[in-house]
């Protein structure tokens, strides 16, 4: 995933990091857990609409519509981890 293709910011929670497409678009999340799994993610639970995985120790999920929240109270930290993903 390209950082640049996203919007970055906190959520109002502060401990997560939401990341949202800056154009429209639509995943399929059966294979990006396959492709996740590759890298080392767990798979947490996966449904048509939401896919939940634990990358390095960080529970990461992923929205149908393409947004991701990153459970990391910090910016930085959660941009370094979705540059991994």
């Amino acid at each position: 995933m390209d950082p640049g293709n996203f919007t970055a910011e906190k959520c109002k929670s502060r401990t997560a990091v939401t990341f949202t497409p800056k154009k429209q678009s639509k995943q399929d999340l059966t294979v990006l857990s396959k492709e996740l799994e590759k890298k080392g993610a767990l798979v947490n639970a996966l449904t048509p609409l939401v896919l939940v995985v634990k990358f390095q120790g960080t529970l990461v999920t992923f929205y149908r519509n393409g947004k991701v929240v990153i459970k990391k109270p910090a910016k930085r930290e959660a941009e370094e981890l979705f540059r991994k993903l």
